[in-house]
């Protein structure tokens, strides 16, 4: 198990968010991401922030973060198929085995099948989008977000 805590803070930044892009796929559900729905995520493992952000969004008092982009951003060999609302690959050794299966509602992990909540996982055309919650319990790792904490981006010289 991963004891390096991970840190997702919320960056107050406005996007616009095109709607072509956010249209679910067949497998999915019918939760439709809104324009204000959208949170851009800061990533930092421990004490270092990576470069890159995230795109997540924001269902009531879930954080859905987008499966295939994270597992890429933190070296998790989990490869995201939104096109066939799937995810497979493995988690930090290779007989760590994940299997995601969205149209089934079904997860493997190291062999065992488990059901989860559909409301809690979302195919859009560019990723899986899971409860971070419940990514958290998938993965060996801790999410902690916080979308009160806040950067400017900017630095005086």
């Amino acid at each position: 198990m991963v004891n390096r805590p991970f840190l997702l803070l919320f960056l107050p930044l406005l996007l616009v968010v095109s709607h072509a892009s956010a249209q679910p796929t067949p497998s999915s559900s019918s939760w439709v991401p809104r324009d204000e729905d959208v949170r851009i995520l800061e990533v930092a493992v421990g004490p270092y922030t990576l470069d890159d952000v995230i795109l997540a969004y924001q269902d009531g008092t879930t954080t859905l973060v987008p499966l295939g982009l994270l597992s890429e951003l933190l070296d998790i060999a989990v490869v995201a198929n939104p096109a066939s609302g799937t995810a497979e690959g493995f988690i930090i050794r290779e007989d760590r085995t994940f299997f995601l299966d969205t149209a089934r509602t079904k997860v493997v992990l190291d062999g065992k099948i488990q059901s989860y909540d559909p409301n809690r996982v979302h195919v859009l055309s560019d990723d899986i989008y899971v409860d971070s919650q419940l990514l958290a319990r998938w993965y060996p790792l801790r999410l902690d977000i916080n979308l009160f904490a806040s950067r400017s981006g900017l630095s005086g010289t």
